[in-house]
């Protein structure tokens, strides 16, 4: 698998910080929290960059 900073916020970029093969003989429990974590940052930022969106398209149409 691989990850990358893009699509995460900087509050998250810890989550990219851990050391793969470590996590790769830990448990699949931890293994599974890791990617729920890495998962649920990459769609906070999505649903943050979606909201700035549509508030910059309001505001554009209120300028019209």
């Amino acid at each position: 698998m691989e990850v990358g900073e893009e699509g995460l916020a900087e509050e998250d970029h810890y989550l990219l910080d851990i050391n793969l093969d470590d996590l790769e003989h830990s448990t699949g429990e931890d293994q599974a929290i890791w990617l729920l974590a890495l998962k649920a940052a990459w769609k906070a930022q999505q649903l943050r960059e979606s909201r700035a969106n549509e508030t910059a398209a309001e505001k554009n149409r209120g300028a019209a």
